[in-house]
């Protein structure tokens, strides 16, 4: 029934519900190491320009220069990308170049299912996110030459290597993983009949080796005869298949590595809306349609068709360096079907509840008043307890919280009068607001010392002190 309802045209016959989903894994270099790594998305630009803007660090000389070693398995040898810094020449710092001599600019591109080696020649260690939109292909060929190959698994889970789309091993070949110190093996013995046997680790025991998201891997191809390595997406996808907006087109790094920005495509339509909702994976996880957390609402394009939303990190959301993967969806929060006051792209992967039916678990209540209350949409045994104080604060607050406490307060008190309900106590911070504010009967409202709220023709109404509000503040 979701697949049906995702994408209707509705009225807004140029946008979607909801984006594709993007993401970064976030990588650690000790310093003077390589690592040997693999992209899990594919990049918005392959070209390592792209993929590594503002990324890494430049030299004058080769030698300290930061590199990235990518192997061409049909040549059997490295081809390399160095990062230029620190010349004064603004047409190559900052540039990655094949060689210090000519300074051709590097060739090398990086794709989902490439294997490459990232050299950090510094005495730091380094951050790197590598970055892209999540593979949604059916299935991803990978050719395996014979010889020496570099791969990684092309998608957003962690696969065991007995589990991989490998349809014809030849007896002898073998993958290996960098530890940082060490190869960790395993070989392929055949059996009795065609296309079957087994991956064995150094003591002829069946490997557990894994494929995580993020790194690469080399493959050892014993036999004189190409290998394609079929592998089947391992997850679902609810997911947008054109490129109509809402749509993220690049992701950017900022300079100290802890802050994403997402260049988002708008359809620019009058009182659009977008939310931008997030999912973390640790490096043994397996990537889920459902079930995202809420990072920003209420996000106006305010006709804009380009915009843009930086993640820091707030309240339980982590900034993004301290994650392993976040993936991110861009949905629109002004397409309402049922009109229970949940977009329908909150309905779909946020609550769980149907955006065509305005009470998903039949208890009499909305599915956006129980959000509201705090109680489970798609539960009909889920009711609130006891009254509640929601908290706003005009400086550090964001309408994404939860508003339950001083530290996740909401930004306006529009907000928090609408998740209101009797025997609520709504607490407002000192400073201006802006807006038409009516609070409802049994809702009380004292403010923390003095606060503003600038009515729309100009004029204001001021409060403070400990004291209960009712009516219309207009």
């Amino acid at each position: 029934m979701l697949l049906v309802l995702l994408w209707p045209t509705l009225c807004h016959s140029q946008s979607n519900t909801v984006s594709r989903p993007v993401g970064f894994v976030k990588v650690t270099i000790a310093p003077e190491t390589d690592a040997l790594l693999s992209i899990p998305f594919e990049p918005f630009d392959a070209d390592v320009h792209a993929v590594l803007r503002n990324q890494l660090t430049g030299a004058v000389k080769e030698n300290l220069a930061d590199c990235v070693q990518k192997w061409d398995a049909s040549l059997q040898q490295y081809v390399y990308a160095f990062k230029t810094d620190g010349t004064g020449d603004p047409e190559k710092d900052g540039f990655w170049f094949s060689d210090f001599s000519n300074r051709d600019p590097a060739a090398v591109g990086l794709h989902a299912g490439d294997g490459f080696w990232l050299r950090n020649r510094q005495s730091e260690t380094q951050t790197v996110f590598l970055c892209g939109e999540l593979v949604l292909d059916d299935a991803r060929v990978i050719p395996v030459e014979p010889g020496f190959n570099l791969i990684g698994y092309p998608f957003l889970s962690c696969i065991s290597i007995g589990d991989l789309g490998l349809a014809q091993p030849q007896d002898g070949d073998r993958m290996s993983a960098w530890t940082g110190a060490a190869y960790e093996l395993a070989d392929f013995i055949a059996g009795p009949k065609p296309g079957s046997g087994t991956w064995v680790d150094a003591d002829g025991q069946p490997s557990a080796f894994e494929l995580l998201p993020g790194y690469g891997y080399w493959y050892e191809r014993t036999s004189p005869k190409a290998l394609d390595w079929t592998e089947a997406r391992p997850y679902g996808t609810m997911f947008p298949a054109n490129d109509l907006p809402p749509a993220v087109v690049a992701m950017t790094v900022n300079d100290t590595a802890d802050r994403i920005t997402l260049d988002i495509q708008a359809a620019g339509s009058e009182g659009e809306l977008l939310e931008v909702y997030y999912k973390d994976l640790a490096g043994q996880d397996t990537f889920t349609c459902g079930r995202w957390s809420v990072a920003a609402t209420a996000l106006a394009t305010a006709g804009k068709t380009r915009v843009s939303w930086t993640d820091k990190g707030t309240g339980d959301r982590v900034a993004p360096n301290a994650v392993y993967a976040r993936c991110y969806l861009v949905a629109r929060g002004d397409i309402d079907a049922d009109r229970d006051g949940l977009p329908d792209s909150h309905e779909m992967f946020v609550t769980g509840t149907d955006p065509a039916d305005p009470d998903t678990d039949d208890d009499g209540i909305s599915d956006g008043t129980e959000v509201a209350r705090g109680t489970d949409p798609a539960d009909p045994g889920s009711v609130q307890v006891g009254p509640r104080t929601i908290w706003v604060d005009a400086a550090t607050g964001k309408n994404g919280n939860d508003g339950l406490s001083a530290a996740r307060a909401k930004k306006t008190i529009h907000q928090a009068v609408s998740m209101a309900v009797r025997g609520d106590t709504i607490i407002v911070k000192p400073g201006a607001y802006r807006g038409r504010v009516i609070l409802p009967s049994g809702i009380r409202m004292i403010s923390k010392g003095r606060v503003v709220i600038h009515r729309f023709s100009g004029s204001e109404r001021r409060f403070s002190g400990s004291e209960r509000r009712k009516g219309a503040y207009k």
